[in-house]
């Protein structure tokens, strides 16, 4: 491993829009005149996977199906801790080059927190559109946000550098931020208004999945377009398995909107969020091992095949009969991406010789 993460180079993706028009230069201020010398960057990648934490708990907790039953506060509060991890995301780079700290480390650990995310800012805002989970829209929107992100990282594995539109990721945290302050001031029926017939929620969820559809096509034929018949047969190898993990979603998801009992589906929807969105996690920090270390990946991971019995459960047994399998088959997922992420990390690390939350020279995490 060592020989092989050696071997990387970083190379910066493009901006996007708000990016160029100041994003950039606020996240470069904020290093070099806000965060002390011995702030590690990889604080501060961890603090902004804290504050999407904090977001999904306050969200489950007061408002657990996704119906839009939490109070005012909490869709501000969530907002607030949106911009916090964004700002905390795009500035880690900025820390790390300041204090020369930059390495494959705090890459995948970026990145590999950042496909965890995906599921967890979905969940917010699905509660703020009070979609709930027996909706499709969730769903569409879940599966067509973490295409978009692998696709992007496709091009990242096998030219080097990513993708990057115009309008990317880093908008559609905005409007979304945007969004549940609305929520926030106005309640979730306001996305219940019509525009030309159709809920203004509807018209913002088709929007969004086709923008999401649109982003991972583009993103993985650019990884496709490579002079080398190797490369190319990676990429097809890779888009399989993600084509599968959709696949046994959508199964899922199609086997427990035909069960009577509503509340127990429910349970079971936000059970198949935990384990798909574990296993895309773990499916990413894969793919990131590749481009990083080299590191072989293969078509089935353990997070695919636990995700893959929950599908056949509820598929077999119904969404009334199969709760604890179901249950102890998420928790085991989540067990199993936390498991490989943080050897992952450490294992990098130590290749390296570097330390996770101190920088180069300092005594301490907070003294330098």
């Amino acid at each position: 491993m060592r020989a092989a993460v050696c071997r990387y180079k970083y190379r910066a993706p493009a901006l996007s829009l708000l990016e160029r028009l100041f994003l950039d230069d606020f996240w470069a201020l904020l290093a070099n005149r806000v965060y002390p010398r011995w702030l590690a960057p990889n604080l501060l990648t961890i603090s902004g996977g804290a504050c999407i934490a904090v977001a999904t708990v306050l969200t489950l907790v007061h408002s657990p199906w996704l119906q839009g039953n939490a109070p005012a506060w909490v869709y501000g509060a969530n907002a607030a801790l949106l911009l916090c991890y964004q700002t905390l995301d795009g500035s880690d780079g900025k820390q790390a080059r300041k204090t020369a700290s930059g390495s494959p480390v705090g890459e995948i650990l970026d990145h590999g927190l950042d496909a965890y995310a995906v599921g967890c800012i979905t969940t917010m805002c699905t509660d703020a559109f009070a979609f709930g989970l027996l909706s499709p829209w969730p769903w569409l929107v879940l599966v067509g946000a973490q295409s978009a992100f692998f696709a992007s990282n496709l091009t990242l594995i096998h030219h080097g550098r990513m993708r990057v539109d115009s309008i990317s990721v880093i908008e559609l945290q905005m409007a979304m931020g945007a969004c549940l302050c609305a929520t926030a001031a106005w309640t979730p029926a306001l996305w219940l208004t019509r525009l030309w017939g159709v809920e203004l929620r509807v018209l913002l969820g088709a929007g969004t999945v086709i923008a999401m559809a649109s982003s991972a096509g583009t993103g993985a034929w650019d990884a496709l377009c490579s002079p080398s018949s190797d490369t190319r047969g990676a990429v097809w190898r890779q888009c399989a398995s993600c084509v599968a993990y959709v696949v046994i979603v959508g199964i899922a998801f199609a086997s427990l909107v035909q069960q009577p009992d509503a509340s127990s589906v429910a349970v079971h929807m936000l059970l198949l969020m935990l384990c798909s969105n574990s296993c895309f996690a773990e499916f990413m920090a894969r793919l990131l091992l590749l481009r990083l270390a080299e590191w072989p990946v293969h078509l089935c991971w353990p997070g695919l095949a636990f995700l893959a019995s929950f599908a056949a459960i509820v598929q077999v047994r119904g969404g009334g009969l199969g709760a604890s399998v179901c249950a102890i088959l998420a928790a085991v997922a989540a067990l199993s991406h936390a498991h490989f992420f943080v050897w992952a990390v450490r294992s990098m690390a130590a290749a390296l010789g570097v330390q996770l939350f101190r920088v180069k020279g300092a005594r301490s995490w907070c003294r330098l």
